[in-house]
Parts: C-alpha cells; sequence; structure tokens
C-alpha cells in the first residue's frame, strides 16, 4: 500500500479492540476512527403518497410511443420460409421412418431432394444475418446459448438425413435419428424466442414449429390421433391468444384469423390422408408463422418502465 514520502502519514493492520495502552499524557477516550465506510443498501422505493392515476397513464403512453426497433414479418420473410420448410422436412423424414401407411410411397422416389431443400433451409438462415460469413461463430456457446444449439441441432439432422433416407432408405434406425434430431432442433428454434413470447419455459404458442412438425408427421403418415392431437392443441392456443388481444384492445386480425383456422385446420380434417390437407397445413402455417414474427416484443427499457407502472396503478 502506498505511504505519504515523508512519513507523516502510515498505515498497518489494526483490529477493532481499543488500545491496551495510551501514551503519557493523552486521557482515555470513546473516540473512534473519523472516516467509516458503510456499503451501499439497495432498499425498495417506499411510496409516502399513492401515485397520481392520471400522471402514471401520461407516463406510460410516453414511454410506449418511443421509438423502438422490434422484429417484422416483412423483413423477417427468411425465417418465416426457413423455419417453415424445417418444420415440413423434419415431418418427411419422420413419415420416411415410419415406414407404412400415409400418403408417401416408400422408400421416398426423389431422396435427395431433402438434401436439396436442406441447402435451402441452411441458404434461408443466413438471409437475415447481418455477416452470414460468421455464422459459424453461432456454434461458440452450445452451453448456454439455444441459437447454438439450434444450428448444431440442424446441421445434425441434415447430415443424419443424408446418411438415412438419402444415402440408406431402408435404414430405418438412421432414419429415426435423424427424425429425433430433427425434434429436438424444432425445439431449440422455439426456445430461441421465448423471452420474446415470456420468460417461462412453458409458455406455448400456436406457431411453435414443433407443433408443426407433429401436426405435418401425423398428416403425411395418415396417423389421425397425431395429427388431431396436434392440430387442437395449436387450433386452442390460436383461439384463446386471439381472444386475449381482443380483451385488451389489441389488433386480432379477424380476416387472418378466418383464413387461418379454415386453411389450417377445417380443411385438412375434410380432406384428411391427401397431399391437399397437408397443403392447406403449411399455408395456414404460413399465416399464423407471419403472425408470430409481427407479435413478438423483445424486452426493453421502456417495455419494463411501462409495466412498473402498470403494477403501482
Amino acid at each position: 500500500m502506498a505511504r505519504c514520502p515523508t512519513g507523516a502519514l502510515g498505515f498497518e493492520p489494526r483490529d477493532d479492540a481499543p488500545m491496551a495502552s495510551l501514551p503519557p499524557g493523552f486521557p482515555r477516550t470513546q473516540l473512534g476512527p473519523s472516516i467509516r465506510f458503510v456499503p451501499g443498501l439497495r432498499l425498495p422505493p417506499v411510496l409516502t403518497a399513492p401515485p397520481d392515476p392520471g400522471l402514471l397513464a401520461r407516463c406510460r403512453r410516453v414511454l410506449l410511443r418511443m421509438p423502438e426497433r422490434g422484429l417484422d414479418a416483412r423483413g423477417e420473410w427468411p425465417l418465416v420460409a426457413f423455419t417453415t420448410l424445417l418444420s415440413v422436412l423434419v415431418a418427411l423424414v419422420a413419415a420416411a421412418a415410419a415406414g407404412a401407411g400415409g400418403i408417401l410411397p416408400r422408400p421416398l422416389p426423389f431422396p435427395s431432394l431433402l438434401l436439396w431443400a436442406g441447402a435451402l433451409c441452411l441458404a434461408l438462415s443466413t438471409l437475415h444475418l447481418g455477416r452470414p460469413a460468421r455464422a459459424w461463430r453461432a456454434l461458440g456457446n452450445l452451453r448456454r446459448s439455444w441459437l447454438s444449439r439450434e444450428v448444431a441441432l440442424v446441421l445434425a439432422f441434415l447430415g443424419l438425413t443424408a446418411l438415412g433416407p438419402v444415402a440408406f432408405p431402408r435404414a430405418r434406425g438412421l432414419a429415426w435419428a435423424a427424425a429425433a434430431a430433427g425434434f429436438a432442433a424444432l425445439l431449440a428454434v422455439d426456445r430461441v424466442y421465448q423471452l420474446a413470447v415470456r420468460t417461462t419455459r412453458l409458455d406455448f404458442h400456436s406457431a411453435h414449429v414443433l407443433f408443426n412438425g407433429l401436426y405435418f408427421t401425423g398428416l403425411l403418415t395418415g396417423y389421425w390421433p397425431l395429427a388431431l392431437a396436434a392440430g387442437a392443441l395449436k387450433a386452442g392456443l390460436y383461439l384463446s391468444r386471439k381472444a386475449h388481444f381482443r380483451r385488451r384492445g389489441r389488433r386480432w386480425r379477424p380476416l387472418f384469423s378466418v383464413l387461418r383456422i379454415v386453411l389450417g385446420f377445417l380443411l385438412p380434417c375434410l380432406v384428411f390422408g391427401s397431399g391437399t390437407a397437408v397443403l392447406a397445413a403449411i399455408l395456414g402455417d404460413l399465416v399464423d408463422r407471419w403472425e408470430y414474427y409481427g407479435e413478438l416484443a423483445f424486452p426493453t427499457p421502456a417495455r419494463q418502465m411501462a409495466r412498473d407502472l402498470d403494477s403501482l396503478a
């Protein structure tokens, strides 16, 4: 520790006990050190009077009008196309692994198309990046980042698809491994946006691609219990979200809602077991996915302050 160069001031260890002896002529006193360091205490603010509701409302309106850059479906169309195509590919691989039934011939007549579609997936996933050449850096945080896990699982899915349904169409084990990696990749895609929807892990959205993959798999294989369960879950989540928007005064887009319900759920039920059912379900999911990216709201200081003001009202 630095000391005074003239020796007028010095530093040495000292305990809190009083000095055992004093120099001659100095009386014993209760005085202690003149300087004390007290750590800062973070106490919650205490309101001495109830807040003015009018002032809170004006502050909230100002905060919500602050310009914020959010996601927009038109600007994020590569992600809409990528996530939809990935869920269809995973469903195709799962249907190939199932081996029998459904609308697909066994084995797949053009298995190499899966790889071409997978390459298109990877190309679409890089279009929204500022520097696509650095996309490989996304693999550097597998322990904590769902984005890193998404990239790794998508690559694993495409690699296992090349070994299974493409190179060895009759190798059911490889096909099931590819399907498992694909569904894990869909889960990672959904978890990337968990903070933009809600911070809990159990928050579900009708446009989540994991549900889409299960729904498309049920339609492709003709296994109606899976298609009915996944479709009913997606329809229930969609209708509950629209009802919530209407109660809160938010735009709920009735024309989009009708189009989503008719294409995504009613028409596939009427023509179940055909290619038209799968095509209608994909088109309906594009509507839902388009709305999903327009509804994402990432946490920002302005939104957090608005929520804090709501809690005081």
